[in-house]
């Protein structure tokens, strides 16, 4: 979301377990944003459960 937004990162996260990590080029990720409809409906999905999870946790 962070990307998304042009803002720094508010959150870290931490492995509980050995975890292999893939680190992707800002110019990479747009490119696949821009040609792989598969990984842009994940991201769409992905912020999506997001935005939902906030919007419930808020109600009264």
């Amino acid at each position: 979301m962070a990307y998304f937004l042009n803002e720094s990162r508010t959150a870290t996260a931490i492995a509980e377990t050995e975890s292999i990590l893939l680190i992707m080029m800002p110019d990479v990720f747009e490119e696949l944003l821009q040609t792989n409809t598969i990984f842009s409906r994940d991201i769409i999905q992905v912020l999506c459960n997001r935005l939902r999870r906030t919007h419930f946790a808020e109600r009264p």
